[in-house]
C-alpha cells in the first residue's frame, strides 16, 4: 500500500505545482485508504454475495432434498392411505357377513320359534280334546250317578211301599185273626 501511496505523490508532484507536501501525503493517503476501503466492501460484498449464492445454492438443494423427502413422504401417505382403505374395505365385507350371519341367525330362531308356536298348538289343541274327552266322561259319571240315585230312590221307594204293604197285610191278618 506505501507503494501506491509513493507513486501517487510522485504522479501528482510531476503533474501539479505542491505548495504543502504533508497535505498532498494526507490527501493521497486518505484517497488510497479510501479506495482500499471500497476494494475492501467490495471485496466484502462479493464475499457476501458469494456466500449469499452459496447459502441460496445449497438452500436450493436442501429444498429439492425435502421436496424429494416430501414426495416420497406423499408416496408412503398415499400406499397407507390405500392400506386403511384396504382395511377399511375388509372391516366392512366382516360387517356385511356379520349382518348375513346374524340375519340367517335371526330367521333361524324366527323359523324354530314358529315351529314351537305350532307345536304348542297342537298340544294345546291336544289338550283341549284331553279335556273334553275327562268332561265328557266326567258327564257320564254324572249321568251314571244320577241313575244310581234314581235306582236308590226307586228302590228305597219300593222298600218303603213294601214296608206299609207288609204292615197293612200284618195289620189285616191281626185284624182277621182277632176277628
Amino acid at each position: 500500500m506505501s507503494d501506491i501511496v509513493d507513486l501517487l505523490e510522485h504522479e501528482l508532484e510531476e503533474a501539479f505545482e505542491v505548495k504543502d507536501r504533508k497535505s498532498m501525503h494526507r490527501y493521497v493517503v486518505l484517497m488510497v485508504d479510501r479506495f482500499a476501503f471500497r476494494a475492501s466492501e467490495e471485496q466484502a460484498h462479493e464475499r457476501i454475495h458469494s456466500e449469499i449464492r452459496d447459502l441460496t445454492a445449497e438452500m436450493k438443494a436442501g429444498f429439492e432434498r425435502m421436496d424429494a423427502r416430501f414426495a416420497a413422504n406423499d408416496r408412503r401417505f398415499e400406499a397407507m392411505d390405500q392400506r386403511f382403505e384396504a382395511m377399511d374395505q375388509r372391516f366392512e365385507d366382516m360387517n356385511q357377513r356379520f349382518e348375513a350371519r346374524f340375519a340367517a341367525i335371526d330367521k333361524r330362531f324366527e323359523e324354530m320359534h314358529q315351529s314351537f308356536e305350532a307345536r304348542f298348538a297342537a298340544v294345546d289343541k291336544r289338550f283341549d280334546d284331553v279335556n273334553k274327552r275327562f268332561e265328557a266322561v266326567d258327564k257320564r259319571f254324572e249321568d251314571v250317578n244320577r241313575r244310581f240315585e234314581d235306582m236308590n230312590k226307586r228302590f228305597t221307594s219300593t222298600q218303603w211301599l213294601i214296608g206299609i204293604l207288609v204292615t197293612l197285610f200284618m195289620a189285616v191278618n191281626t185284624a182277621i185273626q182277632v176277628l
